[in-house]
């Protein structure tokens, strides 16, 4: 069977049971007509998963992370909410509140923040302005925020051109580029925008997969043309 994105939530679920070469956060989807219905159950529901853990609350609308359009940044996320009922029933509500319209599939995917990270970033598994054969990994190193380049701020950039990867001698990045050939192999896709954070034990855990939905603009040049060229 193939596979299919979903939300972000069903999204990670679905990679969950087969991803070997990164780690996954746990996570709790929070449907809108189950929140809508029964607050006070969910908010319990996290606490009693999650413990005294800060939380990342954020989107998983049925509208985002498709071929068409990914509305990526469009929607509201928060970082590090206090695991308590106020903050973090205030937290999804906000989140809901971005989609400014509600579908029935349309959930807010809630996950332990993940400790003393190092690297966070995205990588995307083709150049996103033409497709061009190379992983670019855009990355912040100096903040320990998992939300930097995901919210525009400045970031690092590295090209790895596909058919080179053995030129990466970073093992942190290395193993980055190990799991996105996986999850490749997994959604069957070459056109995978991954975000990430890498932690000091240089674990890698992967926050978010979606395609690539500027694929459908590339004007792709053959992978042997640039081949070519660089050799």
């Amino acid at each position: 069977m193939s596979f299919q994105f979903g939300t972000k939530a069903a999204t990670l679920k679905s990679i969950a049971p087969h991803l070997t070469r990164a780690r996954l956060c746990e996570q709790i989807a929070v449907p809108a007509e189950r929140w809508r219905n029964d607050q006070g159950f969910m908010l319990s529901e996290i606490m009693g998963r999650f413990g005294s853990v800060p939380l990342a609350v954020r989107s998983s609308a049925a509208c985002e992370d498709g071929w068409d359009s990914s509305l990526a940044g469009v929607h509201l996320s928060h970082i590090d909410v206090k695991p308590e009922a106020e903050p973090l029933g205030r937290a999804i509500n906000d989140v809901f509140a971005s989609y400014k319209t509600y579908a029935e599939s349309d959930q807010v995917l809630v996950q332990p923040m993940v400790g003393n990270v190092v690297i966070s970033g995205v990588v995307m598994t083709r150049d996103l302005d033409t497709g061009g054969p190379y992983y670019v990994i855009n990355y912040d190193d100096v903040s320990g925020r998992t939300d930097t380049v995901t919210g525009g701020a400045e970031s690092k950039s590295i090209f790895v051109h596909r058919s080179r990867i053995e030129a990466m001698k970073s093992p942190r990045f290395r193993h980055l580029i190990d799991a996105a050939i996986e999850l490749e192999g997994i959604t069957g896709s070459e056109a995978l925008d991954i975000e990430f954070c890498i932690d000091r034990e240089d674990e890698v855990f992967i926050l978010q997969v979606r395609p690539l939905a500027a694929a459908r603009q590339w004007r792709r040049v053959a992978a042997e043309t640039v081949d070519a060229a660089i050799n």
